[in-house]
């Protein structure tokens, strides 16, 4: 018994050290391609948060954004709300509407039309303005990873299905 647990254990070790391409020890997991997404898969009401650096013509600074919006299995985002601190000091509540896009892989691209209005605070808001996104859906389209993909900015963030 103790020289099959002593064997077990050199064959774990020889196995393990025997992993990765320089000889080395890799415990990482391969990484396993997704398929059968669609633009269906994004269906329902999602919460949503943002954070982000700004650099562009109308204001520097940081925002943190939180949301909602509801995606409807067809490519099109409707009812979006978010509520943003923007550089510290200004309330904003952006409103927008948009589309996306999703591959069989998971992975796509949206692009929001933003509307933002001060609510409170001092200062200005985001412009309004056009946002795209690189996009990777998971658990089947109950979350979402949003990455801007259009220079203006930052911006990334999270959505999960309510």
């Amino acid at each position: 018994m103790k020289f099959a647990a002593v064997l077990t254990a050199t064959i774990g070790v020889a196995l393990l050290t025997s992993c990765g391409s320089s000889g080395g020890t890799s415990l990482i997991p391969p990484v396993i391609a997704q398929s059968g997404y669609s633009n269906a898969s994004l269906t329902g009401t999602y919460s949503l948060f943002l954070a982000s650096t700004i650099n562009d013509n109308n204001a520097m600074g940081y925002s943190e954004d939180i949301g909602a919006f509801i995606a409807d299995g067809a490519g099109n985002l409707t009812s979006g709300t978010l509520a943003e601190r923007f550089a510290g000091t200004a309330v904003c509540t952006l409103t927008f509407t948009g589309t996306y896009s999703l591959q069989s892989t998971a992975s796509g691209a949206a692009t929001l039309v933003t509307k933002s209005t001060l609510t409170s605070g001092t200062g200005t808001c985001r412009p309004n303005e056009t946002l795209t996104f690189s996009i990777f859906a998971g658990q089947s389209g109950a979350s979402l990873l949003f990455n801007e993909s259009d220079g203006t900015g930052l911006l990334a963030g999270s959505a999960t299905k309510q």
